[in-house]
């Protein structure tokens, strides 16, 4: 009999909730990730919310650098190309080299596609040189019209992993506690979808084929958006 109580209150409980609009009793930012429109989302806040208002889409940041071959690229250069961004470095031992040989399946499936680019931001560019960036590429088969490997300024690359997309798994009491600080980056296995205009549309773990699968699947879906709006 009380467990009969319990679930009519409960079935009461929502039955108001319905009645009164849940989205009326929070602010939008707590209810907004149901409000789901058409294609792929935009992602915001600091805890990569999905929103399908595209102006509070987070956005990659103006930039600089030099790639593998030594060449001056940055924001401009990926502006109006669909972009799978990443965050590495040469002597990762641990999940990189699982990660890359997973970007090089999307490398081969899109390597006669204009319009997309592959953009991976070394973590010790200190370290890694465009030589030493040249070199990796080399041995890994990676081609340099289709995927760029970025030096530069450490500042600006910490920035734009931490700003624009949110990829370093920074914990400011736990990485005390192994002596690590602000200057220190532990990136994540996370690989960032843009849109034409440098926009983030997806998110995905690169160590997993099903999400690589769930990159291309939406990669496709963004070509087909832009093949639209060009008709």
């Amino acid at each position: 009999m009380k467990a009969l109580c319990f679930v009519w209150i409960v079935s009461l409980f929502f039955i108001q909730c319905k009645d009164r609009g849940i989205s009326s009793e929070y602010p939008k930012e707590v209810t907004s990730f149901s409000e789901k429109g058409e294609g792929l989302p935009f992602f915001t806040g600091k805890d990569m919310r999905p929103t399908w208002d595209s102006e509070e889409a987070r956005r990659l940041e103006d930039f600089q650098g030099w790639d593998q071959k030594g060449v001056l690229f940055g924001s401009n250069e990926m502006n109006g190309k669909i972009c799978v961004v990443s965050f590495f470095f040469s002597k990762c031992a641990g999940i990189c080299p699982m990660i890359t040989r997973n970007l090089l399946s999307v490398q081969e499936k899109y390597k006669e596609r204009k319009g997309m680019l592959l953009v991976s931001f070394s973590i010790t560019p200190d370290l890694d040189t465009s030589q030493k960036l040249n070199s990796f590429a080399k041995e890994r088969k990676i081609l340099y019209n289709k995927w760029r490997l970025l030096t530069g300024d450490k500042k600006k690359i910490y920035s734009i992993a931490r700003n624009s997309f949110n990829a370093d798994i920074f914990s400011p009491r736990e990485n005390q506690e192994q002596g690590l600080s602000e200057n220190d980056f532990l990136h994540s296995e996370s690989l960032f979808l843009l849109d034409r205009k440098l926009r983030i549309r997806g998110v995905y773990n690169g160590r997993m084929p099903s999400s690589i699968q769930e990159l291309t699947e939406h990669a496709e879906i963004l070509m087909e958006e832009d093949s639209k709006k060009s008709i």
